[in-house]
């Protein structure tokens, strides 16, 4: 099994490191293992983890949209119907965004 270094995992992703940090802090992505001197090491499937988070991040889904997401892909609380439903108030929200800005005059 490959484990890459925070600084590995925040270039390939574009993440600050600290970001990392927080995200575990969080609980978005479980705790890494560390080696003796303390330096976290994740495993591919983190930074899948990690990709989607950034991904679904830059779709303007919030820390709290993405946290339930991952809590039903972990199996835990939320089933799939109430995502869906989740994510379609998410869908309804960035239209009418999207209406507003267009019938805004200059």
């Amino acid at each position: 099994m490959t484990l890459f270094q925070v600084g590995e995992v925040s270039r390939h992703l574009g993440l600050n490191p600290q970001t990392l940090y927080f995200y575990e802090r969080v609980g978005l992505i479980p705790p890494v293992p560390r080696t003796q001197a303390g330096y976290r090491l994740y495993r591919q499937e983190d930074i899948e983890r990690l990709a989607f988070i950034t991904h679904a991040k830059s779709l303007g889904l919030t820390l709290d949209e993405i946290k339930d997401i991952l809590a039903l892909k972990d199996g835990r609380s939320l089933t799939c119907q109430a995502v869906y439903e989740r994510l379609s108030r998410k869908v309804q929200s960035i239209q009418e965004t999207i209406h507003k800005l267009q019938t805004q005059k200059c």
